[in-house]
């Protein structure tokens, strides 16, 4: 005779599988695994990478160098979960970063693209001494 299965039948929310829990459990996902790839696939702030935020990270392999203190990441998509260093631009500062949204609302993002561009130019030139 087979063992007599106690508790409810349930379907995993991230793959739907059929498992049993406990009757006094709230269970959603029939494992480990799926619970925690359906808490990233929700997740709402940044990606890490150990301890460091990967678009952090991301901007520094980009420059080839640390980023310096005050410096900024700012995701051209406005997507924080998107580290790719093609949407990622390296700002000067907080001001700066603040600037470029406050902007955003008024302007195209090709203006935008171009006014970042035009002043990155200044500040290398400044940091070289052309200006």
């Amino acid at each position: 005779m087979p063992a007599r299965r106690t508790g409810r039948e349930a379907s995993c929310e991230r793959c739907g599988l059929r498992f049993y829990r406990k009757a006094s459990e709230t269970a959603r996902w029939c494992s480990t695994a799926c619970y925690k790839a359906a808490r990233a696939e929700q997740a709402t702030s940044y990606v890490k990478i150990g301890e460091r935020h990967a678009h952090r990270l991301a901007a520094e392999r980009k420059l080839d160098r640390p980023l310096h203190l005050g410096e900024i990441v700012h995701h051209v998509d406005r997507n924080k979960r998107n580290p790719a260093q093609d949407n990622i631009e390296i700002l000067p500062s907080q001001s700066e970063h603040a600037r470029l949204h406050a902007i955003g609302r008024k302007q195209s993002p090709e203006t935008i693209r171009k006014r970042v561009e035009s002043r990155r130019r200044t500040l290398e030139a400044r940091k070289t001494g052309a200006v």
